[in-house]
């Protein structure tokens, strides 16, 4: 009676060792294809890795939002992009870039009072980001 439980257990057992690595063989493409420099590409890559439902770092989650909002931007959805930002600096407040990203959506959404404020935000966390202040000087913030 043992020998035919084992019997049974064993594809169960075998099913669960290919699941656990094409699970991850999906995130690291869901990842990959987030930080591509399609804008459709990277959109989908990072909705996918957002919504898996997988354990991420707070880290990991904010630049799927980071890199979904830089994609938006591109693609001058401003609400989306915002949004995303916002999220984004939300689990990782400081993090310059993120705050930039934030910024240049307000900006291109004519909202240039937020998007001084972003870049300012930028400059607290890193006085030499380049970005933050050609895009403030641009914005007339500075």
């Amino acid at each position: 009676m043992g020998m035919g439980i084992s019997r049974l257990l064993w594809p169960l057992a075998l099913g669960l060792l290919a699941f656990a690595p094409a699970q991850a063989q999906t995130r690291d493409a869901n990842r990959a294809a987030c930080l591509s420099s399609d804008n459709d590409t990277s959109i989908a890559g990072c909705t996918a890795d957002i919504n898996s439902g997988e354990e991420t770092t707070p880290e990991d989650l904010a630049l799927a939002y980071y890199n979904r909002c830089i994609g938006y931007t591109h693609k001058s959805e401003y609400d989306a992009a915002i949004s995303d930002c916002t999220r984004a600096i939300a689990l990782n407040p400081n993090k310059a870039s993120f705050h930039v990203g934030l910024g240049e959506a307000y900006y291109n959404s004519h909202n240039v009072a937020a998007a001084v404020d972003e870049f300012h935000a930028a400059l607290r966390i890193d006085p030499n980001n380049e970005d933050a202040q050609e895009d403030l000087a641009d914005a007339g913030g500075g």
